[in-house]
Parts: C-alpha cells; sequence; structure tokens
C-alpha cells in the first residue's frame, strides 16, 4: 500500500515512461531472482525466495499497477475513453486468467523455476516494448496528447 500511494506521487515526478521502465525492471529482477531461488533450492536460498518476491511486488505495485490505467486516461481520445477501459480491463482479466492457468499447470509439469523464468522472459518482452512502444506523456494536456504519437510515428 505505502507503495501504491507513493507511486501516485513518482508518477507526475518521474513522468510514466519511466516509472513504468523501472517497474518492468523490478519485475523482470524479482522473477529472476526467485527462478534462481527455486532452482538452488538450499536453506539459505529461503532468503532469495523472500527478497525476489518483495522485490516482484514493490517493482509492479509501483508502476504496472498504477501507471498504465494513468496512461490510458491520457492517451485514449475522451470519445473513445470508456470504451477502451473496459475493453482493455476484459483484455488483462482474461490474460490473467490465462496465466494462472498457464502457470499453474506448468509448475506440476516442469517445476517452479522453470515458471519464474518464463515469467522473467515475459517481463524481460514487456520491457523491451515499452521501452520501443511507449510515450512519455508527463506535462502534456490531455488535448495535446494524440500529437505525441503523430510525432513518434513519423520518428521511427
Amino acid at each position: 500500500t505505502a507503495v501504491s500511494l507513493s507511486a501516485n506521487y513518482l508518477i507526475d515526478g518521474w513522468g510514466r515512461r519511466p516509472l513504468l521502465l523501472v517497474s518492468l525492471l523490478g519485475t523482470l529482477l524479482g522473477s529472476g531472482l526467485l527462478a534462481a531461488s527455486c532452482w538452488l533450492r538450499t536453506d539459505t536460498v529461503f532468503i532469495g525466495e523472500i527478497l525476489g518476491f518483495l522485490i516482484f511486488v514493490v517493482g509492479y505495485a509501483c508502476g504496472l499497477g498504477p501507471v498504465p490505467w494513468a496512461y490510458v486516461g491520457e492517451v485514449v481520445p475522451t470519445r473513445l475513453r470508456s470504451k477502451a477501459v473496459a475493453t482493455i480491463m476484459a483484455i488483462t482479466r482474461l490474460m490473467a486468467g490465462i496465466l494462472i492457468l498457464v502457470v499453474g499447470l506448468g509448475r506440476v509439469f516442469a517445476g517452479d523455476s522453470a515458471c519464474f523464468v518464463f515469467l522473467a522472459v515475459l517481463n524481460a518482452l514487456c520491457l523491451l516494448l515499452a521501452w520501443a512502444l511507449v510515450v512519455e506523456t508527463k506535462g502534456v494536456s490531455i488535448e495535446h496528447a494524440k500529437y505525441l504519437f503523430d510525432d513518434a510515428a513519423t520518428s521511427v
């Protein structure tokens, strides 16, 4: 809760894109540490599992939790915003359900370490996509946000 509340201040201080990238890096590192800790499985690695979990949760809460919802509100035109948020919410819930199913089956057939490696790879792919596609909207009015994408499309 403390991290989520501080993320609200960081969104305007750091900006959406940097906070999202740091968040994805945190979830990537947390997943990687969890994978390594599960693979090594000694008594001392239990601390690695706790630390990996905490890094993942803090990483998620500081950016991946709040930033996408703030970002959608800024970049989607007002006339489409309610439909876009509803569609995105449905897609994220569907994907979360699929991911829970896949990881649950993966734990049975491949083990914990392989599941966390899979999650680390997904986080790495999301980090690359965010680096390439997410445009910073800090300090830009909602009315002018649509022009950011015109500039980004012409610069690629």
